[in-house]
């Protein structure tokens, strides 16, 4: 597994970690459109697999809540391998203190 910020949402990047035979779980902004015209925010059941629009690859879907100034905001992760919502916040717990800076 390769941990990335929303920063390296490129399909450069995701191309990149698949020719190294290796899965990205990445950052991703909520306003990022599902393949069906609605956007990332609007989904209900986290785990679900979904094609991004202008993304070539079907990705794994979670969200998590990060304190930020006493305030609770949802961001969004992905991974390009199946994985269920609980499995894709494992990986991405490292990651997501940082973000929060």
């Amino acid at each position: 597994m390769v941990l990335a910020d929303t920063a390296f949402c490129s399909v450069e990047f995701w191309r990149g970690i698949r020719k190294l035979r290796d899965h990205p779980v990445v950052g991703v902004r909520r306003d990022r459109k599902l393949v069906d015209g609605r956007q990332l925010s609007s989904l209900y059941k986290g785990g679900q697999q979904v094609r991004l629009e202008g993304k070539p690859f079907v990705v794994s879907i979670s969200w998590f809540y990060l304190k930020r100034d006493g305030k609770l905001n949802k961001g969004f992760v992905l991974s390009t391998l199946p994985m269920k919502a609980s499995t894709i916040n494992w990986w991405g717990k490292g990651r997501w203190p940082i973000e929060g800076w």
